[in-house]
Order: structure tokens, then C-alpha cells, then sequence
């Protein structure tokens, strides 16, 4: 199967959670302890995630000038004109578009090259990562990041989307993605191609309380506008939900009849007072290239 993977809007906002969050940024200058100087590959950088959060994590440090020259390569033309335009508009960092297969740099280019959500969702990912091995200069690091989807948490949850994001798993797990194994993946495909892995983990944990005021805001929202998001965003995920028996007609049923802006608004109008609690695992994967 075919991944259509040109849906920005909702790359953009599952992705701006992680980029703007402070601990991730500190998350990932602790595991990756740059200097500030490197060159920097990301491999699959989509709409350019790691290439802003780098920026991000480094901009105004005391400790380090960041003097970071990132270049981002991804086969979506879609995705990288979108982050030129937005995430990958700071000097030194420089998207194109290109192929993970067989990128277009010369040997040893790199002091690190770094991806984000792309090995585990690849048919071959062995052909991707011998290229990333290959660009790394000698002793340069490798470091693979991956949200452990079968780990997320988002409570509390109407019973509707917790049964589709359940039919959403099981279409993932159809295509093969590794839902409860993906630290095992990466290190399996790492110790494969001669590297040594460590691991890192992270868990982003966001909690906000409901509040009668941000019910308000909510009522406030135009509904088209609302749907509109709704539609985009669900388009991507029909693409594992067809593989567990939706059709198109039930799924944008579903959809209109319980993703409204008036059905969000009943539901969490019930939770005034919980707390909103959103939790998602992040496993860093790393292996420096051992010296010929």
C-alpha cells in the first residue's frame, strides 16, 4: 500500500505539539548533545520538523552558538515547498526534494543524520538506512526518533473516536508498522546493518483542565471552518480504516454525524472540571559510525 502522505494541515498541527514543546527541545539537545556546529542531515524531513526543532532547541543558548547547517530531503513535493515557505525558512537550513533511496550526497558529508517517522513505515528500509550510513562521516551519529503509536493516550475520549483510532491501529498493523515494537525494530534493523544502538525514551505528556470558559471559546468557532479541518484530517486516517472494512459513505457518516463541532462541544460540555490528558512515547534511537 501506498502512503499518501500530502495531508500538511494535519502534519502540521500532530507536529507543531512536539516542535514548540520546551521538554521535547530539551529532550532532544540532552540525547543528541550537538555542539552547535554540525552538519546535519534529516532524512524524510516531510514539512521540515527536525530541522525547526533543531533551530528551536538552539536559538539563543547561552552555551552554544548555533552555527547548525541542517538540510531536509523528502520525495513529497507538496511537503517541501510548504516548509520552504514555513519551517525551513532560516538560513541554514535548506529542504529539497529527494529520494531516501539514494540520496544525492557524497560519502562521509555528514556529522549527523537524523529522521523522524519514516524507517518504520518503509517497505525496505534496509535500502535507507545503508544510504544514511553511507553520507555519516566516520565516528558521525546516527539517530532515528519514532512516536510509539500503540502507546498514545488521550483521555477523556468519546467512545466513537476511541473506536476508530482502534480500527485506525489495526489497519496500521495491516500494513505492517511495528505498533507495539518499534524500539525493537529500529535496534533490529541497527545491530543488521553493524551498528550499535542505545536507546533513549520520552514520554510527551500534556494535561489541561476543561473549563467552562474554553467551552465558550469553542461554541465561538465556525462550524464550517471546524468541519473543514475535520475533513482533511480524517482523510489520511481512511487510509488505514478502509483496510479494516469502512467504506467511504460509512466512514464520512461517521464522521459528519460525530466529529461535529457540536458533538465535541456535548461531550467535553460533561467533563467540565477533568483534565484533558494527552500521552505520547518517543524512542531515539543512536549508534555512532564505527571507525573503518
Amino acid at each position: 500500500m501506498k502512503i499518501n502522505w500530502n495531508f500538511i494541515e494535519t502534519m502540521k498541527n500532530q507536529r507543531g505539539l512536539i516542535v514548540y514543546n520546551k521538554k521535547v527541545q530539551a529532550f532532544l539537545k540532552r540525547s543528541l548533545n550537538l555542539k552547535g556546529n554540525e552538519k546535519i542531515l534529516d532524512v524524510g524531513c516531510g514539512i521540515g520538523t527536525i530541522p525547526h526543532l533543531l533551530n528551536m532547541s538552539y536559538k539563543n543558548n547561552r552555551n552554544h552558538d548555533n552555527k547548525l547547517e541542517i538540510f531536509g530531503i523528502d520525495i513529497s513535493k507538496e511537503l517541501i515547498s510548504w516548509g520552504e515557505k514555513h519551517w525551513g525558512k532560516a538560513r541554514n537550513i535548506h529542504l529539497s526534494v529527494g529520494d531516501a533511496h539514494d540520496l544525492a550526497f557524497a560519502d562521509e558529508t555528514f556529522d549527523v543524520v537524523i529522521s523522524f517517522g519514516l524507517l518504520e513505515w518503509v517497505t525496505n528500509p534496509d535500502s535507507i538506512l545503508k544510504e544514511m550510513i553511507r553520507v555519516i562521516k566516520p565516528n558521525g551519529l546516527l539517530a532515528v526518533l519514532a512516536i510509539e503509536l500503540g502507546g498514545f493516550v488521550e483521555k477523556p475520549r468519546p467512545k466513537y473516536i476511541e473506536a476508530l483510532y482502534n480500527d485506525y491501529i489495526n489497519g496500521l498493523k495491516q500494513v505492517g508498522y511495528p505498533i507495539k515494537h518499534v524500539k525493537e525494530y529500529l535496534g533490529d534493523l541497527y545491530t543488521k546493518n553493524g551498528l550499535i544502538p542505545t536507546f533513549d525514551e520520552f514520554v510527551l505528556e500534556t494535561r489541561e483542565k476543561i473549563t467552562a470558559k474554553q467551552i465558550s471559546l469553542w461554541k465561538s468557532f465556525p462550524s464550517e471552518e471546524y468541519e473543514k479541518n475535520i475533513k482533511k484530517m480524517m482523510e489520511f486516517y481512511f487510509q488505514f480504516l478502509q483496510l479494516t472494512g469502512w467504506t467511504l459513505d460509512r466512514f464520512w457518516k461517521v464522521v459528519m454525524e460525530n466529529l461535529s463541532l457540536e458533538k465535541s462541544i456535548e461531550f467535553f460540555s460533561s467533563k467540565i472540571g477533568q483534565e484533558l490528558v494527552r500521552r505520547t512515547p518517543l524512542t531515539l534511537v543512536k549508534s555512532r559510525k564505527t571507525l573503518n
